[in-house]
């Protein structure tokens, strides 16, 4: 008997180990730009969060939830979108994964940049109050940048300095290769904003170095920058 018992909860294990792999690989696909209709990605990840609640893995509903708020933000229905995203910050906040709830609370904020300022605001705050709080660098790198397109979509161009500049700061202590030349990207934008044109090309410039060593065929974006003379009104 007690080996029967042990073996069924040797199987039982395995198919909800099997089960965990199989969900948190699907909460893990990149879905911008995926090749799958909007309305398929949707149902994909209902269809996981429900094979999660199925086994009671509490982790696997919030990554659905996660995804299913950037799905439905793609699709610019933002009430669904916050909903799922709130849903998924709150199983984060029991599992106590800190990281994760200031990562959504910022990404759910962003992507509210064009469609409700002042809740974009709200959440991203929110997220990087969690972030400084814990500590978590690894997730503020990116917060701060966000924060500061946020104030440069406002045009609150000293602030989006200031906070490209913190972002800048975290990515290069952690030698963030590919991190580091968006973020000297964008503090070039917001000097040719200012009209201050010689600082934007140097700064451009720095981004091109750093994205040609990584062989990165976005540098050509800054390339196109710097082919702008640095004094256009002349």
């Amino acid at each position: 008997m007690k080996k029967a018992l042990s073996l069924i909860f040797l199987v039982s294990s395995v198919l909800f180990s099997q089960n965990k792999k199989s969900i948190d690989s699907i909460n893990s696909l990149y879905t911008q730009g995926l090749n799958i209709p909007e309305d398929s990605i949707v149902q994909l990840y209902k269809n996981n969060a429900e094979n999660a609640r199925k086994i009671s893995y509490k982790k696997g509903i919030a990554g659905a939830y996660a995804k299913l708020s950037l799905a439905y933000s793609y699709q610019g229905i933002y009430d669904k979108s916050a909903e799922y995203g709130l849903e998924a910050i709150k199983l984060y906040e029991k599992l106590g994964l800190d990281d994760q709830v200031a990562y959504r609370y910022a990404e759910m904020g962003y992507s509210m940049k064009y469609s409700n300022m002042e809740k974009a605001q709200a959440y991203m705050q929110k997220g990087k109050s969690v972030a400084e709080a814990k500590k978590l660098d690894s997730v503020l790198k990116d917060i701060y940048n966000n924060y500061g397109v946020l104030k440069e979509i406002q045009n609150q161009l000293d602030s989006a300095l200031y906070f490209y500049n913190k972002g800048l700061k975290i990515k290069k202590e952690q030698n963030d290769s590919i991190g580091i030349p968006y973020s000297i990207s964008n503090l070039a934008g917001v000097y040719g904003l200012q009209k201050k044109y010689g600082k934007a090309k140097e700064y451009f410039n720095q981004s091109l170095q750093a994205r040609l060593k990584m062989e990165d065929s976005i540098g050509a974006v800054s390339y196109t920058h710097l082919t702008l003379p640095t004094t256009p009104y002349v």
